[in-house]
């Protein structure tokens, strides 16, 4: 081996030297450490979700306070007359008409909470209308309106409304036992809202024209009445359903059999007798062997074997016919 030759194999050993002490020191210096940020990261992202649930808590907690603070008096009672006075005096003062408010229910909703839904019904204007639904919705209370029934009234002198309102209020497990419905704070907070004057847009499924000056009466045109015919309507006919299934001869006397093929019931009927079949109603004049002679509002007609009522032929209408085809 010339020196050329120990020169390259000694390059060759030494950078496989270098491969395995790099393989070596990646392995056992620089994989603990990897593994550790890996660590630290995973820590820092549960540090974060902890955190992220710890603030979700005391905001719930925050706002389960302050529902508190909202609640209706602990004692169904005494939180129901409160209510529903402060109900009452709130349409008074809003300037509704004839109003009514009605207890409804009272139930448990949940652990501890209670609900009470009570009724109120009155005649009011839109705007004043528009008050009390404000009032309603920032009053510090626990309450929602359920279900709200807007109707025109019949009035010839001003634009009235009958409404009639759902209102439902909670009584939270953990509420104060007091005897008042809302503290001089609160009621002040609440004037301090309605004193702003918000501005909302009317309702885009109640438009209401308003009257300046009432409506006299010598000045309300009466309205002609016309008087309409009603007619009932026509009676289905149902007189395929009954069929001429055979005729029978004692002697010179026939008898003709007729069935309803969808009660099956059976009838048989002679010369002279009569019959109403789903209100029409005949008599039988003759019975011929293939066919029966009927007469119907003293029309003569032929009704024929195997064929129903309805089918029947005009007599009149039947000359082309050979007198023999029906004997």
């Amino acid at each position: 081996m010339n020196q050329r030759s120990k020169i390259l194999l000694l390059g060759v050993l030494m950078l496989l030297l270098v491969l395995r002490l790099h393989a070596f020191t990646a392995d056992y210096l620089f994989g603990p450490i990897a593994e550790q940020e890996l660590q630290i990261e995973s820590l820092e992202e549960d540090l974060r979700l902890q955190q992220q649930v710890r603030r979700r808590i005391e905001k719930a907690v925050n706002d389960y306070e302050q529902d508190v603070t909202r609640s209706l008096p602990a004692r169904t009672s005494i939180a129901a007359t409160l209510y529903q006075n402060w109900l009452v005096q709130t349409c008074a003062e809003v300037g509704l008409k004839r109003v009514t408010v009605t207890p409804s229910t009272a139930e448990q909703v949940s652990d501890g909470a209670k609900s009470l839904r009570f009724t109120i019904s009155a005649e009011t204007s839109y705007p004043r209308l528009q008050r009390l639904m404000l009032i309603l919705e920032k009053a510090p209370l626990l309450q929602r309106v359920q279900t709200l029934d807007v109707r025109i009234a019949k009035s010839p002198f001003e634009d009235l409304l009958e409404v009639g309102l759902d209102v439902q209020a909670l009584i939270l497990g953990d509420a104060e036992d007091r005897n008042w419905l809302l503290s001089d704070v609160q009621a002040s907070e609440l004037d301090n809202v309605l004193a702003t004057g918000i501005k909302r847009k009317s309702s885009p499924f109640l438009v209401i024209k308003k009257r300046e000056k009432p409506i006299a009466d010598d000045l309300v045109e009466e309205i002609p009445k016309v008087e309409v015919a009603v007619t009932e309507p026509p009676k289905p006919d149902l007189t395929d359903r009954v069929i001429q299934i055979g005729t029978i001869f004692t002697g010179t006397v026939g008898e003709a059999w007729f069935i309803d093929r969808v009660t099956k019931e059976k009838s048989v009927l002679g010369e002279g007798d009569t019959f109403d079949f789903y209100g029409v109603n005949g008599l039988i004049e003759r019975v011929e062997r293939k066919a029966v002679v009927i007469s119907i509002d003293g029309k003569r007609s032929r009704w024929r074997l195997a064929e129903s009522l309805k089918d029947r032929v005009v007599i009149s209408d039947e000359d082309r016919y050979q007198a023999s085809h029906f004997k």
